[in-house]
């Protein structure tokens, strides 16, 4: 019995190994073949400094899957949190700004919801929804948050 549920673990291990290769290699597919980290280097003008984008954003995914998995804590206090939570959202949301460039998102929901004078609202109320839905997901309890 012991032994099978060994056998068991290491399946459901390799399993579970597997499809975060895959899921991981189809995300950074998708980047590579919409040219997102370029996209963004040419919004922010460090197009000389691309493989800093790429480097990190590999880093930056494995970091993810590791503390996924790994539990490991740092003390820093909470400003260097509030630095560390600015610079991800940020992250987040130039990544988002730029598939929806690439993709051509923005102008054809705002031509079909016929509020193309409303720019600036729109982008400020998915904003403040991106703002709420992690507030939400990470301080209520029972909603996925650690």
């Amino acid at each position: 019995m012991n032994a099978m549920r060994i056998l068991l673990d290491l399946i459901s291990g390799f399993v579970g190994f597997c499809e975060g290769l895959l899921t991981g290699g189809s995300v950074i597919a998708l980047v590579v073949i919409l040219e997102v980290i370029p996209r963004i280097c040419e919004f922010s003008g460090t197009e000389k400094y691309t493989w800093i984008y790429d480097d990190f954003t590999v880093l930056g995914a494995v970091w993810g899957s590791l503390s996924a998995y790994i539990s490991i804590k740092f003390n820093f206090g909470i400003i260097p949190v509030i630095v560390w939570g600015l610079f991800s959202g940020t992250f987040v949301g130039i990544v988002a700004v730029a598939l929806a460039d690439v993709l051509d998102v923005i102008p054809v929901v705002l031509k079909r919801l016929r509020i193309e004078n409303y720019v600036t609202v729109f982008v400020i109320t998915m904003l403040l929804g991106r703002m709420l839905g992690a507030l939400v997901y990470y301080r209520i309890p029972g909603f996925g948050g650690k």
